[in-house]
């Protein structure tokens, strides 16, 4: 009987919560979203499948090593 008072007392304090479960009370702890400026800068680089053989391949991975490494 203590969760549907505790569920009320939190949400007049704006704290989200939910009486799901008998005897259980879920509080919601992710507020707010992402942070500005958090987690890595976009390269615009996109994945691509290609299917190639082995010599290809390794023709292909020094040609973007070129392309990388050539100043802007």
């Amino acid at each position: 009987m203590e969760e549907i008072p505790l569920e009320e007392t939190l949400k007049k304090k704006g704290i989200q919560a939910g009486n799901v479960a008998p005897g259980r009370v879920n509080i919601c702890t992710s507020w707010g979203g992402r942070r500005e400026g958090a987690g890595r800068k976009p390269t615009g680089r996109k994945k691509k499948i290609y299917y190639v053989t082995d010599d290809e391949n390794a023709k292909l991975r020094e040609y973007l090593q070129e392309l990388r490494n050539k100043p802007r």
